[in-house]
């Protein structure tokens, strides 16, 4: 039996033991976010207990921001990077990346919400010209293209200094969109974004990849 046979019957004995249902999240918090479940393993790096992943048996539909959740549990996982694992070519396990987001489910859906007040007018008038409504920005959206970032910034080769300034970067970013967009945050914004920008700038190929996330990013505190 090759190696890779091994680590597959050797992961396949743990999940069994170990493992527990996942549930996959896919357009988190927006009004076409669907869910399945999927049994997989929470494990993190040797000795790095910030470092965690999900691991699966098979494939799965599970893309870079993405939101994973252990069923039971009320912690919540934001996908940031996927592979497969191979050896001697045979399939090991397929793996995700995450991140563990700062609010719970209850408190993510507060906090992707802009108070708008006074007079509103148009597609997002619910409850007369007066009244205080709740607009739910494109949160989930940002949040889809920032972390696809994230997962182009960990392919990058990057010192472990910029690699921490890129990523608290894209940590605000994200945060700085669930706040109403006064000029102060959309300063701080751009800040952050040409921060993210500059990284890429060292290659044109993931210069290219990144573009359309960044523009997205960047369009959203331009009020476009």
């Amino acid at each position: 039996m090759s190696i890779g046979h091994q680590f597959r019957q050797g992961f396949e004995m743990i999940l069994q033991q170990m493992g527990g249902t996942v549930i996959v999240y896919k357009n988190w918090g927006t009004p076409d976010e669907t869910s399945f479940q999927v049994r997989g393993l929470k494990n993190n790096e040797k000795n790095r207990p910030s470092k965690v992943m999900f691991q699966f048996a098979e494939r799965i539909d599970a893309q870079p921001g993405d939101v994973l959740q252990q069923k039971g549990a009320t912690d919540l996982w934001r996908v940031v990077d996927v592979e497969d694992t191979i050896e001697t070519d045979v399939f090991v396990l397929f793996e995700a990346k995450v991140e563990k987001l700062t609010a719970r489910r209850g408190d993510w859906n507060r906090a992707s919400q802009v108070f708008v007040n006074g007079p509103n007018y148009g597609g997002i008038q619910v409850a007369g010209s007066h009244s205080t409504q709740a607009m739910s920005v494109e949160a989930a959206r940002i949040d889809e293209n920032l972390g696809k970032l994230r997962a182009l910034v960990n392919k990058l080769s990057l010192n472990e200094l910029d690699q921490e300034e890129v990523s608290l970067a894209i940590d605000r970013l994200s945060q700085l969109a669930r706040k109403p967009r006064s000029e102060e945050v959309i300063a701080k914004a751009k800040e952050r974004l040409d921060l993210v920008k500059s990284i890429f700038e060292v290659s044109k190929d993931f210069a290219a990849l990144a573009a359309p996330s960044i523009g997205v990013v960047s369009q959203f505190f331009a009020g476009r």
